[in-house]
């Protein structure tokens, strides 16, 4: 058929990419634009697949080590990060997180410094997450806990438009959480992936194979296009 690019498959189905849904602010892409160095190999540098130049970097000491086309992060006090090119801000936001987490005491999947992190693990509680946003808190209490057996895990936060019952978690697809955030006048900063700051503070312990973030709520239907994308490559659940 002419005039359809690579947009139709070999199947006939079509072709989808998170980069067919607008706001996509960050994307790192599993296996995709990784330049890693030494024995084992570490991740040097993780480039930003969503056309917004997003890099992340680590510095000399705090480089998760490269395994399955993501990065596994050593969970220590003091241990490995990556830092964006550039600090962020999100008013409303869908964030997705393809992880396989070795412990769950407070570990941070985005931050930015001490001031506003994304975290799972909240008080060493395997069921509770956090968000801190300029200065204010949500908690977010599943019934899922997060798994540390190996298993893969698809975490996905959002912060939809309004101040009431607009703000969700959800593992594996189902929702866990609703909580109520005024994104509005709380807006979140990130600057860092798997830890709190580039010294690797509060750093995630376990492998995150795919990282990204709408800078706005999805619609069911695209949340279930970028699920469905991430289940499908990755085989989370």
């Amino acid at each position: 058929m002419l005039g359809l690019g690579n947009s139709i498959s070999q199947a006939g189905s079509i072709s989808f990419t998170p980069t067919d849904i607008s706001g996509l602010q960050l994307w790192l892409q599993n296996g995709v634009g990784i330049t890693s160095s030494g024995d084992p190999a570490v991740i040097d540098a993780w480039a930003d697949s969503s056309g917004n130049g997003l890099n992340a970097t680590a510095s000399v000491g705090k480089k998760p080590y490269l395994v399955d086309g993501g990065g596994e992060w050593e969970g220590d006090s003091d241990a490995d990060a990556l830092q964006l090119s550039a600090a962020q801000t999100v008013n409303q936001f869908h964030i997705f997180f393809a992880i396989a987490a070795d412990e769950h005491s407070t570990n941070n999947l985005l931050a930015n410094a001490n001031t506003d992190f994304l975290r799972i693990g909240q008080g060493g509680s395997s069921t509770q997450h956090r968000l801190r946003a300029n200065g204010t808190t949500v908690t977010f209490n599943a019934t899922t806990a997060i798994a540390t057996d190996g298993n893969k895990q698809l975490l996905e936060y959002e912060v939809a438009t309004g101040t009431s019952n607009n703000a969700f978690l959800r593992i594996n697809g189902a929702v866990e959480s609703t909580q109520s955030f005024d994104g509005d006048n709380n807006p979140f900063d990130y600057g860092f992936v798997g830890a709190l700051t580039a010294a690797g503070t509060s750093s995630f312990d376990g492998k995150i194979y795919e990282v990204l973030v709408y800078e706005r709520g999805l619609s069911s239907a695209e949340a279930t296009d970028v699920r469905n994308y991430l289940n499908g490559k990755l085989e989370l659940y």
